[in-house]
């Protein structure tokens, strides 16, 4: 595979336009993340509420009681996703524009919904039908290959269980490889969204021919970042969310303290969004801001690699 997009200057490309056009970034996500927070402060608690009601359910309790506490449950995460699916569009639309097409709103905020929200949608939407038909495939063919090698294994021995074992770690492997490796196809399906005016999943397909490796690359340095500020985030706020999951994850062998330990995640999640003390407030707020953040680390990025692979280098905006 050739690699066509360069990453390093892709790179520089994407932290120069941020750092340059921070302020109009700012403007265009701040209504539509404020008005998604606004959605989860207020469905949050509904949410905690039929969570706590589910785990407290007796394990031996009529199933149709189970499945009547996961009605109002299913209802606020409907409302979440929701919320998503009108301002998250508006967020990408509204960067991308700017990116792109080099399009500023001319009010202190964007807050629209149109043709490219909706194209966004769409894509997002054939999106997922593909990545489940492609996991299910995967799935599916990767079972089957592996009950014939057990087959095969029974028969041969304990040399033949022995290559089985091997060649069914390379199967999965390499399933999982062609999983990433569909994902970085489909990496600038929204920047094709706003570039080419249509449904991108096919324009995303065609730009990203033969730049698989340096796209690995260049995401690689955006998730990396936004990892490594979760990971700061998190230890500033001392909240102990990254202390109690590395202890699940040591206790993954003992349910019951598995249990347990997920009860405290869970109890410290609900606190986190009562707004009851300043450790929560502070949380929503910095959560807030960074979300504008990570958005930008997201969306900006792959708008300048759109551009580069389209042959207009650089940013939209000067």
């Amino acid at each position: 595979m050739t690699m066509k997009l360069p990453v390093f200057k892709t790179v520089g490309a994407s932290f120069s336009y941020i750092i340059a056009h921070f302020l109009t970034i700012v403007k265009i996500a701040w209504l539509p993340v404020l008005a998604m927070l606004a959605v989860q402060l207020l469905v949050m608690p509904d949410l905690f509420d039929a969570q706590q009601k589910m785990m407290d359910i007796d394990p031996n309790a009529d199933p149709a009681a189970a499945f009547e506490h996961m009605r109002p449950m299913a209802a606020a995460a409907g409302k979440i996703y929701l919320a998503m699916a009108i301002f998250y569009p508006m967020v990408f639309t509204g960067l991308l524009r700017h990116v792109i097409l080099g399009e500023s709103p001319r009010l202190p905020f964007y807050f629209a919904f149109g043709a490219g929200e909706l194209r966004i949608i769409g894509s997002t939407l054939l999106l997922l039908g593909l990545f489940t038909l492609v996991y299910f495939v995967g799935v599916v063919a990767l079972a089957a290959i592996i009950a014939v090698l057990g087959m095969l294994a029974g028969v041969l021995g304990a040399a033949g269980a022995s290559v089985a074992g091997v060649v069914g770690a390379a199967l999965m492997f390499a399933w999982i490889v062609a999983m990433i490796w569909f994902c970085l196809r489909m990496s600038l399906v929204y920047p094709a969204c706003i570039g080419e005016r249509k449904i991108g999943v096919a324009a995303s397909w065609a730009l990203t021919k033969g730049s698989t490796i340096s796209l690995a690359l260049y995401w690689g340095v955006w998730w990396g970042l936004m990892i490594l500020m979760s990971i700061i985030w998190l230890a500033l706020m001392g909240i102990g969310y990254a202390d109690l999951l590395v202890e699940l994850f040591n206790n993954a062998s003992d349910p019951q303290a598995a249990a347990e330990i997920q009860r405290k995640l869970f109890d410290l999640q609900r606190s986190l969004w009562s707004l009851s003390d300043l450790r929560s407030i502070s949380f929503v707020i910095v959560g807030y801001a960074l979300t504008i953040v990570w958005t930008a680390l997201m969306v900006a990025p792959a708008g300048v690699a759109y551009r580069f692979l389209k042959g207009t280098q650089g940013a939209g905006s000067n």
